[in-house]
């Protein structure tokens, strides 16, 4: 019967624990890090502003304020003082 040999080097404590390469485990921990972002990030959710970039309008004192995106020139207003949280391009104008 022939015995194994401990590990002797450094690098071998991944490959005795986990019978992978330090390297190895490295790259894997890598990974999974990624995909805890991206996972955390789609539970989060994604505001619908993706290409707005919104401008307040610094003339404006009242209780609605009025906010123009600089992407797509759409004009939006808030009563909150924050930018609006989605895109208002794919609204239709309503008659009066």
């Amino acid at each position: 019967m022939k015995f194994q040999q401990p590990p002797t080097n450094n690098t071998d404590w991944a490959f005795a624990l986990f019978g992978v390469g330090a390297i190895q485990l490295a790259v894997l921990g890598v990974v999974a890090l990624f995909l805890v972002w991206l996972a955390l990030g789609l539970l989060r959710g994604r505001r619908n502003t993706a290409g707005c970039r919104w401008k307040r309008d610094p003339r404006q004192r009242e209780t609605l304020v009025r906010w123009q995106c600089k992407a797509c020139g759409v004009d939006a207003f808030t009563s909150d003082g924050k930018c609006p949280r989605e895109c208002k391009r794919h609204m239709r104008e309503v008659q009066l």
